[in-house]
């Protein structure tokens, strides 16, 4: 079975680096072969071998291309699905390792890499694209490659190389995060700050940590073993993937937010989607994101839950079946009728980009999602919901009033009515909800096996 192909993809590549300690345990493993599995979509530019304070004097880059041997084997029926999987050749070229040191220990002249170089390269290209940087181990890769360049190029070079970059650290996972954080402070940083190795309750392990009972809310069944084992362990590149030790797949969060999927905006993780959502520190003087709080129902028992895990476990279900939907497109003979994503289309908005709208207090407006379609011919399924924390200052349940959606958050058209009054009073402290901005999700989902979802993002902001 051969797709048709989009003429046009409707959004651009972001750019990716992935510094991983593979080897330390089985979730950086993990965390490739997911990624293998959305290089269509995502420009995968290196992915460098580095140490951290768990595997702290070797790096493995063999493993990662003993895992690429299993994506050699898929990537004929990968074709079948995208023309824009990279060959297997590609991706073993682009993998590099760092310097097989800890840390700070060996920082500075005469310690460059392969991974350092292959980093600066990258950056250092003719392409406006951010780089996305995720740091699943230690950041002495990175620290190296900012040093050199520190010390060989102009300020305004410098500056330049910084701007092109933002980071997603898997918390800090040796001493180079805070010496890059506090040396180059403009480099975007996205990280949860903790005491040393206590990674229970940063955000990116709200992916799945709660198999351990660390907390509830969300279905544990989708990272359970027995789901893995049915779902993924399949075909030629799910034998590359393993068991988990301790949680799966804890360094995904790092891309998962930058899958264009209509929800996710991969330069602003102030708005939440599969990675979670992190909001930037109050400090003009830095660009450094760090943990936010979202309010969930739990699709488990009903219940409210609240925390900064929730931000990224609430998307559960459909990375989960999204990952599994890949997985079946590297088979032969998949057990079920391959599914793809359904197409949203928003007042005849098409691209994967939020669709920004100015309107008046109280003013209603309409919101037209009939025109979505499904190249599987699937059913689709709507549900509009406001997303209030990603444009707030206060907690959300205070600051952002509820729009009306005239019981139509369920229809293809969605009728929605701006509040009338512009400002809401806390307390003592008063905010003027002048240009805010409200933040409508589409969520768009078929009825294939397994049932795969996509968004639409509008940002609705009040004018006077």
């Amino acid at each position: 079975m051969t797709l048709p192909q989009p003429v046009t993809k409707p959004f651009v590549k972001p750019r990716y680096v992935a510094l991983t300690d593979i080897d330390n345990e089985p979730d950086d493993a993990q965390s490739f072969v997911r990624l293998l599995l959305y290089t269509n979509d995502i420009d995968l530019e290196g992915v460098i071998a580095v140490t951290s304070a768990f595997l702290p004097t070797e790096v493995h880059p063999e493993t990662l291309h003993d895992i690429v041997q299993g994506y050699r084997l898929a990537h004929p029926n990968l074709l079948r699905h995208s023309a824009d999987y990279p060959s297997a050749d590609y991706v073993d070229s682009i993998i590099a390792a760092g310097n097989p040191t800890f840390g700070m220990a060996e920082i500075g002249e005469g310690h460059d890499s392969a991974g350092s170089e292959l980093l600066i390269r990258v950056v250092d290209k003719d392409d406006q694209r951010l780089v996305h940087l995720g740091l699943w181990g230690g950041a002495n890769t990175l620290a190296q490659a900012l040093w050199k360049v520190r010390a060989t190029r102009s300020k305004e070079e410098l500056d330049r190389f910084v701007d092109k970059m933002q980071v997603y650290a898997i918390s800090d996972q040796d001493d180079a995060g805070p010496w890059i954080r506090r040396n180059f402070p403009m480099l975007r940083y996205i990280v949860t700050i903790a005491g040393q190795n206590s990674y229970g309750f940063a955000t990116w392990s709200g992916i799945s940590s709660d198999i351990h009972g660390l907390f509830d809310g969300p279905d544990r069944t989708l990272v359970s073993k027995e789901w893995i084992s049915e779902h993924i362990q399949i075909g030629p590149l799910g034998a590359k993937y393993p068991s988990y030790k301790f949680i799966m797949e804890g360094d995904t969060p790092s891309y998962l937010g930058i899958i264009p999927n209509g929800l996710n905006v991969a330069d602003r993780i102030d708005f939440g989607g599969w990675g979670g959502r992190y909001k930037k520190l109050l400090d003009p003087e830095s660009r450094h994101y760090h943990d936010s709080n979202d309010s969930v129902i739990s699709p488990v028992d009903g219940k409210k839950r609240d925390g900064t895990l929730a931000t990224l476990w609430r998307w559960r279900p459909e990375f989960q079946n999204d990952f599994a939907a890949r997985m079946q497109w590297t088979l032969d003979s998949p057990s079920t009728k391959p599914n793809h994503p359904p197409t949203v289309v928003v007042n005849g908005h098409e691209t994967y980009d939020p669709l920004y709208i100015t309107a008046h207090r109280a003013e209603t407006i309409t919101l037209d999602a009939s025109k979505s379609f499904d190249i599987d011919g699937d059913m689709l399924r709507y549900e509009w919901f406001q997303y209030k924390e990603a444009e707030t200052i206060l907690p959300a349940t205070f600051e952002v009033k509820t729009l009306d959606f005239h019981g139509t958050e369920n229809a293809c058209v969605l009728k929605v009515t701006l509040p009338e009054s512009t400002v809401t009073s806390v307390g003592f402290i008063t905010v003027n909800e002048h240009s805010q901005n409200y933040h409508i999700i589409l969520r768009v989902t078929d009825d294939g096996v397994p049932a795969l979802s996509r968004y639409k993002r509008v940002i609705v902001t009040v004018v006077e």
